[in-house]
Order: C-alpha cells, then sequence, then structure tokens
C-alpha cells in the first residue's frame, strides 16, 4: 500500500491565522472489511500548513473525510484543539473545519462572489451584506477581484478552482 506522506509549512507571515492543532491517534479508516489507512498519526500544530502528498489511490481523500467525519473512521482519534472530534455533532464539526473537495461543482447561477458568500449567510448565518464583503476580500487575496461577477460559464478552469480556495477561509475554520 502506498502511503500519502506530509510536509510542514508555516504559514505566511503576510497573513495570520490562529486556528487549531490537529492530531491524529492511530486512526484506521476502512471501507466494509478492507482497511485503507491503518493506524495513521500526525500531529499538525496551530497556525501551520501541512500538506499531504501521495498517488492516486493512497488515502489522502479518505483521511480528510475521516477528519471532517464525511467517512466515519473505524478506530483511532481525531482531536481538534486537544478535544476528540469523535463525539461530537459532525455538523458543528464541520462547521469548525474547512476543506476544499478536489472535485467541485460551482452554482451556475450564481457569480463567483455569490459562490464564496453563499455558505457564509445560507449556513452561518452571517448577514449577506458581511459575507458579500468577506468573499470579495478573499477573492482578491487568490488575485480573483476583477473575475468576482462573472458567473462559473465565464471563468477558466483554474480561476474557477481558485475561487472555491477561498470558500473555507472566509468560515474562520479552526
Amino acid at each position: 500500500m502506498n502511503t500519502p506522506t506530509t510536509t510542514r509549512s508555516t504559514v505566511s507571515k503576510t497573513q495570520t491565522f490562529h486556528g487549531s492543532s490537529l492530531e491524529l491517534r492511530n486512526l484506521t479508516m476502512a471501507y466494509g472489511d478492507i482497511e485503507v489507512l491503518r493506524n495513521v498519526s500526525l500531529t499538525v500544530a496551530p497556525g501551520t500548513t501541512t500538506c499531504i502528498i501521495g498517488p492516486s489511490g493512497s488515502g489522502k481523500s479518505t483521511l480528510l473525510r475521516g477528519i471532517n467525519r464525511l467517512h466515519e473512521p473505524k478506530s483511532g482519534d481525531v482531536m481538534l484543539a486537544g478535544d476528540s472530534t469523535l463525539g461530537a455533532n459532525p455538523d458543528t464539526l464541520r462547521a469548525r473545519i474547512g476543506m476544499v473537495f478536489q472535485h467541485f461543482n460551482l452554482f451556475p447561477d450564481h457569480t463567483a462572489e455569490e459562490n464564496v458568500a453563499l455558505a457564509l449567510w445560507s449556513v452561518k448565518g452571517m448577514p449577506k451584506a458581511k459575507a458579500m464583503d468577506k468573499a470579495r476580500q478573499r477573492l482578491a487575496e487568490v488575485g480573483l477581484a476583477e473575475r468576482a461577477d462573472h458567473r462559473p460559464r465565464d471563468l477558466s478552469g483554474a480561476s474557477s478552482s481558485a475561487s472555491l480556495l477561498p470558500g473555507p477561509s472566509p468560515w474562520n475554520p479552526k
């Protein structure tokens, strides 16, 4: 079995994140009787970024799905800020964790700005004007300020992908 490797780097000095620590303790993920990850342990310090790199099929997405509880771990524990997440309500947990999916769909009837802001006002309950301001700010950070009013059909593939990168950031994930 190929195992994904991780690398760590400190977040850029131009932007400071005040995130929480993440610790995986002997995490095992399985699909039925087939264990796809066995006893994975990892510690990510607050304010750092960790990249999970590996070949297709090595378990990168499964690991992220286990952290976010989109797929329940078979055994082990996921600790966020020192607390186990396995007893938490999955929806409450997901509001604390930012995640960008490998395959995504933008809403075609919304602009790039509205796609970034949508969850902030519809799920988090943020006032729409504030959510739109935050979305504009995040789009500017990834170089898409001038494309904020464009619909997905008018964005290149790279711009469409980049428009989703700000998605978790406005949520202020832990």
